[in-house]
């Protein structure tokens, strides 16, 4: 038996059939580092007199032992009667079997499936013939359920509207070509199944502020391992086809992003992480006949939706949402939307603890504007976790940032948005914003004051809060009006990727390592 000091960790190293029993007078968390189901980013509490058996996996494992608050103690040994055969089997039960114990109490856990959605900046446009947009894309892990919700923000109901998806076994080195079906186009979904909906009516939305999320049926689609690179994450590319007859215009991701997504470099495995969003669009109906409907051109105009899906295998998911202005979209960084929350997720998501990120923040927008958003599609949403930005240069008109027009106008927004949010059983984590430069927008003093003051109210409240204006934060002027670090903003305005991977991204991890139990280090 070995004794932790309050303050110290220990290293354990287990064989396939040995097992650790952790006991503590205090407060103490197991980290499983290697081996063991859900590591390496899933810890275990272990409270006052309740002691846990961790073990055995049926494989070596490596497991750290923390000692929070007083000591704890750790003894190895192999359990009676237990076989390496057996441990395999035991490991295989924990593996389907997540313990939700993993889960901090903080986390209000609602929803056992995944969200995940490009952007929010939307527009509406002319639809002047038949349409498909189609998107290759990753998943955070496997499943066997899909549906896909359409952002609609034109204000009139899209009629006959159908979606598919498809699974892939491996990554397309070039993803040339993402129409064709199982049969004419085996290099996008090879191995995999092709399974169509039912045709639907999307509802129609207000604006653009105030879109409606439609929801299609559940496709029952089971996705497939890869074989391009050992442990991928699972590939599927989905459809939709909104016809030309009774669809004058439909709902479209805003070109000024110019944003097409992302896909790997060279072998399949490299950036951003393995994961991969590519979009295409063109004139046909590609769900009807998927061998229309297909561009050679990568697109950033396609019909903006959300992807939920249920993790098989005993995955534990989380799902996020994210609601702000341009920084927390993602402008700035070398891949274009791949910003801090992108980043983050990085860290931390596996394909058994895996976390999905539904990012509706847009950019140019103000205060009121994505409190609008929030308002509007909480509801369709409802997440675990909603990130709420809490300050935001637009629609400041400078020199002025008053306390009776600056301060209190975003304040109201933020309550609004908050509301809605907390309504939906969502646990709101605020993110403060970044440092407004004053070659952007020029303060007076008296403004930098208050704006000075907001941040500190917004930084030291009581919600979760993403420091990025601490993360950012560099020297002040004259007038006291606090500019970026050097080398963190692309244009004097969004982060770099400097900004959003190194500065911004850690203040989440640390947020959601907290509410997920996950590794410190």
């Amino acid at each position: 038996m070995t004794t932790v000091a309050q303050g110290a960790q220990q290293t354990i190293n287990l064989a396939a059939a040995e097992a650790v029993q952790v006991s503590t007078a205090g407060l103490a968390y197991v980290d499983l580092v290697a081996g063991a189901p859900g590591s390496p980013h899933v810890s275990r509490r272990v409270d006052a007199g309740v002691p846990q058996q961790f073990g055995p996996y049926g494989v070596a494992a490596t497991l750290v032992v923390r000692a929070i608050h007083r000591e704890a103690t750790s003894d190895v040994a192999t359990p009676a009667g237990m076989t390496t055969s057996q441990a395999f089997q035991l490991r295989a039960v924990v593996s389907a079997a997540r313990n939700v114990g993993g889960m901090s109490p903080y986390l209000n856990k609602r929803k056992q499936s995944l969200l995940e959605c490009w952007a929010g900046k939307v527009k509406s446009v002319s639809n002047g013939s038949d349409y498909t947009t189609r998107v290759f894309r990753t998943l955070e892990c496997h499943t066997e359920r899909i549906r896909v919700g359409i952002i609609n923000c034109v204000a009139a109901d899209l009629v006959n509207v159908r979606v598919s998806v498809g699974t892939a076994d491996r990554m397309p080195a070039d993803l040339a070509s993402l129409h064709g079906s199982t049969t004419t186009d085996g290099a996008i979904l090879s191995n995999g199944t092709l399974t169509n909906g039912s045709a639907f009516t999307v509802a129609a939305g207000t604006d653009v502020n105030k879109p409606k999320i439609t929801w299609s049926a559940w496709l029952d689609t089971r996705t497939i391992d890869r074989v391009d690179v050992a442990g991928g994450l699972p590939a599927v590319r989905i459809s939709i086809e909104i016809p030309a007859a009774g669809n004058a215009n439909r709902p479209a991701y805003d070109t000024s992003d110019s944003r097409a997504g992302w896909e790997p470099k060279g072998d399949a495995a490299t950036a951003p992480y393995g994961r991969c969003y590519k979009a295409r669009d063109g004139a046909g109906l590609g769900v009807t006949t998927p061998s229309a409907g297909s561009s050679t051109t990568y697109s950033d105009q396609t019909i903006p939706f959300v992807l939920e899906y249920v993790p098989r295998d005993g995955a534990l998911p989380v799902s996020l949402t994210n609601y702000g202005d341009s920084i927390s979209e993602g402008s700035g960084a070398t891949i274009s939307g791949h910003g801090w929350l992108y980043e983050a997720r990085a860290r931390l998501s596996t394909m058994t603890a895996p976390i999905g990120v539904c990012c509706m923040a847009a950019a140019g927008t103000q205060h009121g504007e994505y409190a609008d958003r929030v308002e509007a599609v909480a509801a369709d949403l409802a997440s675990d976790v909603a990130i709420l930005q809490m300050f935001t240069p637009n629609g400041i008109t400078a020199p002025n940032f008053t306390a009776v027009s600056g301060a209190p106008t975003q304040r109201r927004a933020n309550q609004r948005a908050r509301a809605a949010l907390q309504a939906q059983g969502a646990l709101v984590v605020g993110f403060s914003g970044i440092p407004m430069e004053a070659a952007f927008k020029n303060l007076d003093a008296a403004s930098a004051a208050v704006l000075n003051a907001y941040m500190a109210g917004v930084r030291n409240g009581s919600l979760p809060m993403i420091d990025g204006w601490g993360a950012m934060v560099g020297s002040a002027d004259a007038d006291g009006q606090f500019a970026c670090a050097s080398g963190t903003l692309a244009d004097g305005v969004h982060p770099n990727s400097v900004g959003h991977r190194d500065r911004i991204a850690p203040e989440l991890v640390k947020i959601m390592r907290a509410l997920m139990l996950a590794p410190t280090t």
